[in-house]
């Protein structure tokens, strides 16, 4: 028993081996050693905050300011995590919140795309003279066809002005519909 006693005696702490042997290396070999152990616990340290971090997928882009604010008053009221991106302009939330939370959000009337669409006809009066729902239809498609370019990759914002011509009693004397379209690019 002495000499198993004895044994783990002799045999040097391999600790202390590492700490004898790094000391006998000149002073440019030890800060060397150092800054490679730092850089590697520095690595490993963003490679698990990153594996940790939630991955975000664009749940709506190219927002106008009003549905912006709206669906983040939305998402806080229901504990949901989101970024901005783009100035402002682009909403991302978790990847396994983006369908879910898109459909929540289309049942709220959430975005509402900024314009009047065919939603004008919702809540109608039966009072309204033959001019006004002239006058809303033509509302309701210009802000329709607004949406509709709108929603297009590239373009910021669109805006898009119909003259619709009164119908005539003979074809020949049809004029054709004519609509003028802005559009601003981001």
């Amino acid at each position: 028993m002495a000499e198993a006693s004895e044994a783990a005696t002799d045999r040097p702490n391999p600790l202390q081996a590492f700490v004898a042997t790094i000391g006998g290396w000149p002073r440019s070999r030890q800060f060397a050693l150092a800054a490679v152990a730092l850089l590697t616990l520095g690595l490993f340290a963003a490679i698990i905050l990153q594996a940790r971090k939630a991955d975000y997928q664009l749940l709506y882009g190219n927002l106008a300011e009003a549905d912006g604010a709206a669906m983040i008053e939305w998402l806080k009221a229901e504990n949901i995590p989101y970024r901005l991106e783009a100035n402002g302009r682009s909403l991302l939330v978790p990847v396994a919140n983006v369908h879910e939370t898109r459909l929540a959000l289309a049942s709220a009337g959430l975005p509402q795309g900024g314009g009047v669409g065919f939603e004008i006809f919702d809540k109608q009066s039966f009072a309204l003279t033959d001019f006004v729902q002239k006058v809303n239809y033509s509302r309701a498609l210009q802000g329709e066809l607004a949406r509709t370019i709108a929603s297009l990759g590239p373009v910021e914002t669109a805006r898009v002005h119909l003259a619709l011509p009164e119908k005539r009693l003979f074809k020949d004397h049809q004029q054709p519909a004519t609509a003028s379209v802005i559009i601003k690019l981001a």
